[in-house]
C-alpha cells in the first residue's frame, strides 16, 4: 500500500477555474469541467440528442458533487454505453458514480481518480452549514430531519445503482474499513481524506476497461495536509466480500451536535 499527500487542489489551473461549470462538444466526446450540476448534466444530455453521429465518451475532470447528480449522470452513461476519459482527476461523486458507469475508462498516467465515501458510507465527515448554530431549535430538528431522509433516500438508490452497473459497491467503502485504517495504524475514519487503486484493484471491484496512457499509472498527489493512499490489490482482495449491513440507516452520532 502506498500513503500518499493530498491536495485536492492539485493543479494550478483547479484555482484559477470559473465557478460555472463547463460543457462542449469536440470531435467524438463531451467535455464536462468543474462540479456535477443538474444544468451541466442536462447540457450533456441535449448535445449527446442532437448530436448525429453520437458521441462516444465523456472527458471530465471534476471534484465531484451532489450524490443525486452524479448517479443522473452514471446512469444516463452506463445506458447509452460511453467511454469516459480522465486525464487530470475525477473525485467523489466522479468517481463514484461517473467514472464506475463507463463501458471503457481512459486515464493519463497521473490522473488521480479518488475516493472518500458514498452514500452507504457509516463513516464519513458532516459539514454543517454556517447558519447551522443561529437556527431555532425547531429549525435544527427540521434540518436534520430531512438530511436523515435524503440520506437514507441517497443510500437506496446507491445500492441499486452499484447493482445496475455490476460494480462492488465497496469501492466507495474500502477506505473507511478497519482492516484498511489498521494497516495505516490509523485510529479515527475520517484521517483518511481519500483513496484510490491500482488497475488491478479496479478490476477486482468490477471496474475494467481502464486504458493508461504512457503507463505506468502514477497519480501525482501534490504535498498537503490531508492523506490519499493507494489501497493495495491484497487489501482490496482480502476485502472483497465484507458485510455491508442490509438495513438503510443513518450512523450513529452523524446528526449529533
Amino acid at each position: 500500500m502506498k500513503i500518499l499527500p493530498l491536495a485536492f487542489l492539485i493543479l494550478s489551473s483547479l484555482a484559477k477555474a470559473s465557478n460555472e461549470t463547463i460543457v462542449y462538444l469536440q470531435d467524438d466526446e463531451i467535455g464536462y469541467l468543474g462540479d456535477l450540476t443538474a444544468e451541466a448534466n442536462r447540457k450533456v444530455f441535449e448535445i449527446y440528442d442532437q448530436s448525429e453521429p453520437k458521441p462516444k465518451w465523456l472527458s471530465i475532470r471534476s471534484n465531484g458533487g451532489n450524490v443525486d447528480y452524479g448517479m443522473a449522470l452514471g446512469e444516463w452513461i452506463f445506458a447509452r454505453g460511453l467511454g469516459v476519459r480522465v486525464f487530470e482527476y475525477c473525485f467523489s461523486s466522479c468517481a463514484n458514480y461517473v467514472f464506475t458507469a463507463a463501458s471503457k475508462r481512459v486515464v493519463s498516467n497521473f490522473a488521480v481518480i479518488g475516493y472518500h465515501g458514498g452514500s452507504q458510507s457509516t463513516q464519513f465527515k458532516f459539514v454543517w452549514p454556517s447558519s447551522f448554530d443561529s437556527m431555532p431549535r425547531e429549525a435544527q430538528q427540521a434540518f436534520k430531519g430531512k438530511w436523515k431522509v435524503d440520506i437514507l433516500k441517497a443510500a437506496k438508490r446507491e445500492r441499486a445503482f452499484f447493482e445496475r452497473i455490476h460494480v462492488n459497491p465497496r469501492i466507495v467503502l474500502l477506505g473507511q474499513y478497519p482492516e484498511v485504517k489498521g494497516a495505516l495504524a490509523i485510529e479515527s475514519p475520517t484521517d483518511i481524506d481519500c483513496w484510490t487503486y491500482s488497475v488491478r484493484g479496479f478490476q477486482l471491484l468490477g471496474v475494467d476497461e481502464i486504458q493508461v496512457v504512457n503507463g505506468p499509472w502514477a497519480p501525482r498527489l501534490l504535498s498537503g495536509d490531508n492523506v490519499s493512499i493507494e489501497i493495495s490489490d491484497a487489501l482490496v482482495g482480502a476485502n472483497l466480500g465484507t458485510p455491508i449491513s442490509e438495513e438503510l440507516q443513518v450512523p450513529d452520532g452523524l446528526l449529533s451536535r
